[in-house]
Order: C-alpha cells, then structure tokens, then sequence
C-alpha cells in the first residue's frame, strides 16, 4: 500500500477488511451496475456472514499481520472516530480488466459519508496536518495541505463506497463508474447472472489463460460457509470438450495418489471432491469442515515461515 498517512489510508483500510441466495449484496449490485463492459474478473466476498465462521476468526488475525499499514489504521481510527473498520464492511466487490484497472466497492453499516469525512479532518489533525475535502460530480478528492497528495472516492446512494485500486487515480475511478452497467452485457454475462454474491466468496472470470498447453477461457468459484462446513463449487471454461475430458482424468489421478502420510485433513477433503465435464465446460465441487481447513493453512503457513 502506498506511503500515505493514515487520514488517507483511512477509506483503502475499509476495502481491506479480504448460503443460501437472498438478494445480491449492495456492493455486487453497485459493481454491475457500473463496470464496463472490458472488466474481465469480479470478486465479491460477503463479509457479514464470513465473520461469524472459524475460518475469519482463525485467519484473518494472520492476514492482518501481512500488511503493516493497515492494522496500524484501523487501531487509530476505532480510537480518534470510535469506527470499527473491521465490523463496518458488509461486504466488498472488486472489478478489473486486463490490465487490472478497476475498482473496490465496499457496503459499510454505521457510517455515513459525513462520518466519515469528519474522521479524517480528526486524525490529520493530530498527526499535525490538514485536508481539504472537495466533491466533483459523484467525486470526492481528499487532498493534503502539506504534500499536495490526493486520494478520490465515490459515495453511492445505500452508503457503498467506491475507490479506484490505485486510490490517487481519479480517471480510474471515474472510468470503473462510467461503465453503465455494460459489464452485465458482455463476456461475463452469463456467469453473473448465475452468481449469488450472498456467498461468503464469489469470483467470476472471463480472462483466458494457458496452462500446459490447454486454454482456460473463463470460469467461476463459489465458496459457501454454512453450519460448521466449506463447500466450493467451481466451473472452468476450457478450448473445447477433449480438454475438459483430459482435465477431468487428472483430477481423478491426482485425487487418487495423495500420499498415505498426507494429513488426514487433506484426505477427508480428497474423498469429497467431485469432477464432471459437459461440453468444454468442467465442473469440480469438495466439502470441508471449518476445522479441518483452518487446519490445513496453519500448516501450510507453518511450512512457508
């Protein structure tokens, strides 16, 4: 994360605090209806039901400590604003295109724009500095007094906040607005019309890839958190029906040659797992405790270190 000071970290730290179908979440609802039409991948997470899990509880303090600005930020603005950043995002929504240009949609509860406003005059106050805030349009740009540096964001209607992933590009921004909701017409069409977002993480994709001489054209995830279990269902997009059959046989030959000194955590999650293709299209699903998986990335995190 760049360098700013915290009073402008403030909105950026808020994208970062990384089931069955009710309604889209406010944030997915604002990301298609702004995209355009060149957006290749979107990421929605439902934070709101993610934080009750294990999975949040174990493994977000971790993922806190990779990024060393962003707990600094939430600690200084529960204490100067009494804002919980991390309890005040609902949930989040992430659009880029190839060139991963885009932007962060993030629905927050318990704070209004004017909220939030008043907290960064707070914290640049005592840090010594001074802002001015000035709304263009739909554009808000924060600006330091003293570096003459400016972040930009846009507060849509139902308290969505909206920042360009480089936060001082206003035209990004502005751009990742202006789609119109093109996005829902174009490549990733069908893909968001089948996505619930109510899910505690949704990713839908249209960028092609190769990988071991076989295309990838696009595809999607869904992990669900529901009573203690993870499912995942996923669904890839290949060249054509031979390599989704060809997919297909590996994942049954790898699933059959983990190791008999593999964990057990990762055998009880090999017996779930389920590949099918039809057509080019390859669909993969596997059930997992919360316990269980909480445990495979402690180890795997243990292995890295």
């Amino acid at each position: 994360m760049s360098k700013y000071l915290t009073w402008l970290a403030l909105p950026l730290a808020l994208s970062a605090t990384s089931v069955a179908w009710a309604a889209p979440t406010k944030s997915f609802t604002a990301a298609v209806a702004s995209l355009p039409a060149d957006t290749e991948t979107i990421g929605s997470s439902n934070l709101k039901s993610l934080r009750s899990t294990q999975i949040w509880k174990t493994m977000f303090p971790e993922l806190l400590k990779m990024e060393q600005d962003i707990p600094e930020a939430i600690d200084k603005v529960k204490k100067s604003c009494s804002i919980d950043l991390v309890g005040a995002a609902d949930d989040i929504t992430l659009g880029i295109d190839s060139k991963e240009s885009g932007a962060v949609f993030i629905s927050v509860a318990g704070v209004t724009e004017p909220k939030l406003q008043e907290c960064l005059q707070k914290i640049a106050k005592s840090e010594g500095e001074a802002i001015t805030i000035k709304k263009t349009g739909s554009i808000t740009e924060v600006k330091s007094d003293k570096s003459k540096k400016s972040l930009f964001y846009s507060w849509q209607a139902g308290d969505v906040l909206v920042i360009a992933v480089e936060p001082d590009d206003k035209a990004m921004l502005e751009r990742a607005l202006g789609g119109k909701g093109a996005v829902a017409k174009g490549k990733l069409s069908t893909r968001i019309a089948k996505a619930n977002p109510e899910n505690a993480l949704t990713l839908i994709s249209s960028k092609s890839k190769q990988i071991d001489k076989k295309t990838i054209k696009g595809g999607d995830l869904a992990l669900a958190v529901s009573g203690g279990n993870v499912s995942v269902i996923a669904n890839a997009e290949m060249g054509n029906a031979s390599e989704a059959d060809d997919v297909v046989k590996l994942a049954k030959l790898v699933s059959s040659l983990i190791p008999k000194d593999a964990p057990k955590e990762l055998e009880r999650l090999a017996k779930t797992l389920a590949v099918s293709s039809s057509g080019p299209e390859v669909k993969a699903s596997a059930v997992a405790s919360e316990r269980d998986l909480v445990s495979l990335i402690q180890q795997t995190i243990k292995r890295k270190k």
